[in-house]
C-alpha cells in the first residue's frame, strides 16, 4: 500500500479517536456509506470536530433551511424518496 498523501494527520482506525466522535462518524457511515474526508481530517483535533459538527447538526435543523444534496451526501440528514432537494448554487 502506497503511503497517504495528507498535510492532516488521519486515524488509522475509528478505533484511534475519541468514543463520542467515533460513535459520530459510525452513525454518518451509517447512513451515507462512508465518512466525509473533512471528518476524518478534524477527527485529529477533537474540540474542532465537535465544533464542526455541531454546526453542521444545526444547520439541518435551522428552521425555514431545507436540506441540500451536501447535508444529503455527508450523511447529516436521512433522504425521503419524496423529499426534493435544493441544490445549491
Amino acid at each position: 500500500m502506497s503511503a497517504a498523501i495528507s498535510r492532516f494527520k488521519l486515524p488509522e482506525t475509528l478505533d484511534d479517536v475519541p468514543s463520542d466522535i467515533r460513535d459520530a462518524m459510525l452513525a454518518v457511515q451509517e447512513k451515507a456509506g462512508f465518512v466525509p474526508n473533512v471528518f476524518l481530517m478534524l477527527a485529529h483535533r477533537p474540540e474542532e470536530f465537535r465544533a464542526f459538527f455541531g454546526m453542521s447538526n444545526r444547520l439541518v435543523t435551522l428552521a425555514g433551511t431545507p436540506p441540500n444534496s451536501e447535508f444529503y451526501l455527508m450523511g447529516r440528514v436521512p433522504k425521503k424518496p419524496d423529499e426534493s432537494v435544493r441544490e445549491t448554487p
